[in-house]
């Protein structure tokens, strides 16, 4: 049976998301902010946004494996797109590298309805808020660590193997 903890986290987790990004937004002076994670197989996944079309140029992002996000996880630096007339109403994209636990994860991206020149000044104030948004990640996952923990010491204390049947 699931655990029903679990449920309630994600749920939760999904909430402090949600406004992470959006004050992520406010404070950048962005008209929105979304993020992109890699998965378990090293693919970037989209995974929120502030708002509908957000989503949408981080879901075209993901079919089509180029873009900013893209482009700054190959390069490890901030991307800054300046004008995007194809992506309207997107027009301009700062995609900025998230890194937790010393490894890069993703990245977030900040995006306005009118073509922008990023300052650098504006560039290093919003990596500043992706650093942030690191940390807020390595929060949530500790409550995950703990829990499987917990799981493990109670699937331990019933005399079953905790990793599997292969082990020597």
């Amino acid at each position: 049976m699931p655990d029903e903890g679990w449920a309630v986290d994600l749920a939760e987790a999904a909430g402090r998301l949600s406004r992470t990004l959006e004050n992520a937004a406010v404070i950048s002076g962005a008209d929105g902010a979304a993020l992109m994670l890699l998965d378990q197989h090293a693919d970037l996944r989209a995974v929120g946004a502030t708002t509908g079309e957000g989503m949408e140029l981080e879901v075209i992002q993901q079919s089509s494996r180029s873009g900013p996000a893209f482009d700054c996880l190959t390069t490890g630096a901030p991307v800054a797109v300046e004008n995007m007339p194809e992506r309207a109403p997107v027009r301009a994209v700062l995609s900025l590298p998230v890194s937790a636990y010393g490894r890069m994860v993703g990245a977030l991206n900040l995006y306005r309805h009118a073509p922008t020149r990023w300052r650098p000044d504006h560039i290093a104030a919003a990596q500043r808020l992706a650093d942030v948004l690191a940390v807020f990640l390595e929060m949530l996952a500790r409550p995950t660590n703990r829990a499987v923990g917990r799981t493990a010491a109670r699937t331990a204390g019933r005399g079953e193997s905790v990793t599997g049947p292969d082990a020597g």
